[in-house]
């Protein structure tokens, strides 16, 4: 940092706030400060002393005021709505921390108010208060169901609805659910645990299984709403991603008179099928636009959990970025497919030294390990010519045919299909029919001499 743009600033907190509150335990809270800032702070009784970079400082600053803000209201102060009110003011200056922290969502548990933590939080709540159907979408950690469900307690006990209709698609484990042990109950349980925990946090256990026997809370998996019209509810569909088009469709129609509907889901973690679409990447494009829905995105910055998760997503960003970099290139004209032909030797070589396995195949594939820039460089397959030659004698076929079958068996391994599983494996080779049905000319026309 250098001195032509070291500032030092000092702030003069009103006598009336509580400075435990504010600057935390062992001065913890400036701490945070400091380290999102990159600044210095010292605290004297209600005179703090900022001291660094002219910008950082004015930011520093002004999260710092809305927080003595927060605390003179009241408002309790944790580590967690630092990090937030520092991350905020570090990404807009102007962001008011106060507005998004004071918008509390009364409860009945012990919490007694659910605030915002980010931004995107309070976008997300406004949104659920003004539209009939809201669409929360972002990574995990972001509040999206929590959230929904301290919105749906909150009118509940107003009684603006008469029952809140909490579900989920069963499909994370692969197993239906007829073949899991137990009556209805017991067969879901698991499935629904994370939506019982909101709950748990907003009411009492007693409280929660009183309403349940009431009807007045119901918790079912997505297959069991289909046929009914859901009237005077507050509904929410928690993991929408692995909600098929299908069943997104059939939910979304159950959507009766007086009632609200919230719609959460990650579509970086979809479980389903690869034949399978997912509902919620889908209903994007088709009702973007559509009056009275609402899409509200979340990112790595809404993550309330530990601080890790949100470096996770981010990491996690990227590397899908490249993933998805390097398969757009398959089929464009500057997507690159490097082929190697090779002899059985070097083959099992291949296979020793990456596989650690000492036999022969027929083709590798060895995916491009993407640098930060996309690059047209998918990967590189390689292919045995002796494996080929026995193949073709054996299916009799020309050597041209069953080359042009192991090379887009190897470019479709290189873009992420897999056949070690059956289904994946039979889902595969129709692709690889579909592509060398519809290929113009051989793969390999000009590389093979008759």
């Amino acid at each position: 940092m250098s001195e032509a743009t070291t500032i030092t600033r000092r702030l003069s907190l009103a006598p009336d706030v509580d400075l435990a509150q504010l600057l935390g335990r062992n001065d913890d809270h400036l701490r945070t400060l400091e380290s999102q800032f990159d600044v210095r702070i010292v605290a004297r009784g209600h005179d703090v002393m900022l001291k660094g970079d002219e910008r950082q400082v004015v930011k520093a600053e002004r999260a710092l005021t809305q927080l003595a803000e927060l605390v003179r209201a009241g408002a309790p102060l944790r580590a967690l709505e630092v990090r937030a009110a520092a991350r905020m003011v570090s990404e807009d200056e102007a962001a008011d921390v106060k507005s998004v922290f004071a918008d509390a969502i009364s409860v009945p548990s012990r919490k007694k108010w659910v605030t915002p933590k980010t931004v995107g939080q309070k976008r997300y709540v406004d949104a659920i208060r003004t539209h009939d159907m809201v669409f929360g979408i972002g990574p995990a950690g972001t509040g999206k169901s929590f959230l929904a469900v301290a919105m749906a307690v909150n009118v509940l006990m107003k009684r603006e609805v008469a029952r809140i209709v909490l579900t989920r698609p069963a499909v994370e484990a692969g197993e239906r659910l007829g073949f899991l042990p137990g009556d209805l109950y017991e067969k879901v349980h698991p499935y629904l645990r994370p939506l019982y925990d909101a709950l748990y946090d907003m009411l009492e256990a007693e409280k929660v299984a009183s309403l349940m026997e009431k009807g007045a809370i119901e918790i079912a998996p997505l297959a069991y709403m289909r046929g009914r019209t859901l009237n005077d509810a507050f509904i929410i569909l928690d993991e929408a991603q692995n909600s098929t088009t299908e069943q997104m469709k059939m939910f979304l129609t159950r959507l009766g008179f007086n009632s609200k509907m919230v719609v959460t889901g990650d579509v970086t973690q979809v479980d389903l099928p690869a034949s399978r679409h997912s509902g919620l990447i889908e209903v994007q494009r088709i009702l973007g636009g559509v009056p009275g829905i609402d899409f509200v995105y979340f990112d790595e910055g809404d993550v309330v959990r530990h601080r890790l998760v949100s470096d996770i997503i981010r990491a996690y960003g990227v590397h899908e970025t490249r993933t998805a970099a390097a398969r757009e290139a398959v089929g464009r004209p500057a997507g690159v497919v490097e082929v190697s032909v090779v002899d059985d030797a070097e083959m099992r070589g291949l296979n020793a030294d990456w596989r650690g396995i000492r036999r022969r195949t027929d083709v590798l594939a060895f995916p491009l390990e993407a640098p930060a820039a996309a690059s047209p460089l998918v990967g590189q397959i390689v292919i045995s010519a002796d494996a080929a030659a026995r193949q073709a004698r054996r299916l009799r076929v020309p050597l041209a045919v069953e080359l042009d079958l192991l090379a887009t068996h190897g470019t479709l391994h290189l873009v992420g299909w897999d056949d070690r599983d059956p289904v994946e494996a039979d889902l595969m080779h129709r692709r690889e029919r579909e592509i060398l049905r519809d290929a113009p000319s051989r793969l390999w026309r000009g590389l093979l001499r008759d």
